[in-house]
C-alpha cells in the first residue's frame, strides 16, 4: 500500500512539474502589452491649446456635461512611427452622440461617432497630434463619460 502511495505522490509531482513548466515557456511566447498610464479629463482642455497630454498605449478617462464642457483636447507625440489604433468608448444611452477626431496639425486623419469603433492611423515618430471628443447630441443629464485606449499594432 505505501508503495502505491508513493508511486501516486510522485507521478502527481513529476506531473505538475511538467505542466508548469510548459505554461511558463507559453507566456513567455505571448507578448503582453502594459498600459502606458491612465489619463484624466483636467480642466481646463477645451481647446486646442488648453490639451492635456496623452500617450499611446493609455487609457484616457472623460467626461462631457452638456451646458459647459462640451468638448475635450488631448495631445500625443508618437515616440515611433508606425500604425496605431485608436478605440473610442461612450454609452449612446439617452440618445448621446460624441465624435472622437483625431488631427495632425490641422488636418483631420481619423473620425468616429461609432463606441468600439477602432481608428487604424499612420503616425510619424516626434510629430504632434491632438484628440477631440465633443458632443454631438447630448441629453440635458450631468454627466456623460467616454474612455479611448490606444496601442501600437507594429
Amino acid at each position: 500500500m505505501k508503495k502505491v502511495i508513493f508511486s501516486l505522490l510522485t507521478l502527481a509531482l513529476v506531473t505538475s512539474i511538467s505542466s508548469s513548466a510548459l505554461a511558463t515557456e507559453k507566456n513567455e511566447a505571448t507578448e503582453v502589452n502594459t498600459l502606458a498610464g491612465i489619463f484624466y479629463d483636467r480642466e481646463p482642455n477645451d481647446t486646442k491649446e488648453q490639451a492635456n497630454p496623452y500617450m499611446i498605449g493609455g487609457q484616457i478617462n472623460g467626461e462631457i456635461t452638456w451646458d459647459k464642457d462640451i468638448e475635450d483636447w488631448y495631445t500625443f507625440t508618437p515616440t515611433k512611427s508606425g500604425k496605431i489604433s485608436i478605440m473610442f468608448a461612450y454609452s449612446k444611452e439617452k440618445k448621446n452622440i460624441f465624435d472622437m477626431k483625431v488631427y495632425k496639425k490641422a488636418t483631420t486623419i481619423g473620425l468616429t461617432e461609432n463606441p468600439g469603433e477602432a481608428l487604424l492611423l499612420d503616425v510619424e515618430a516626434g510629430t504632434k497630434y491632438y484628440i477631440r471628443i465633443a458632443s454631438v447630441i447630448i441629453s440635458d443629464e450631468a454627466r456623460h463619460d467616454y474612455n479611448v485606449y490606444s496601442e501600437y499594432i507594429n
